[in-house]
């Protein structure tokens, strides 16, 4: 596949959760949220559609909830806790 045309969520899709998870803890938001909003402005991606995803991701990441089995299956097969990486458990 061609680096133009790389998506982080076709290269990254296994750490995707954990990313998020610490974005929104350290930043307070997803860092592929400028990048969808750019995407949406030239009418690439559904506003609707990406605006629910990433409340609904804020949400499973402030309260723990949704992302948390993948979040774990994903550290494990790291080798690597929640405190390594920011979130405490």
């Amino acid at each position: 596949m061609p680096e133009i045309d790389s998506s982080p969520i076709l290269t990254n899709n296994q750490v995707l959760s954990i990313m998020t998870a610490i974005d929104f803890k350290t930043i307070g938001y997803c860092s592929f949220e400028p990048e969808f909003a750019e995407m949406i402005r030239f009418r690439e991606n559904d506003p609707v559609y990406w605006r629910n995803a990433f409340e609904v991701a804020e949400f499973a990441s402030r309260y723990k909830v949704l992302l948390q089995r993948a979040i774990s299956k994903t550290l494990g097969k790291l080798g690597l806790s929640y405190k390594e990486v920011g979130l405490e458990a």
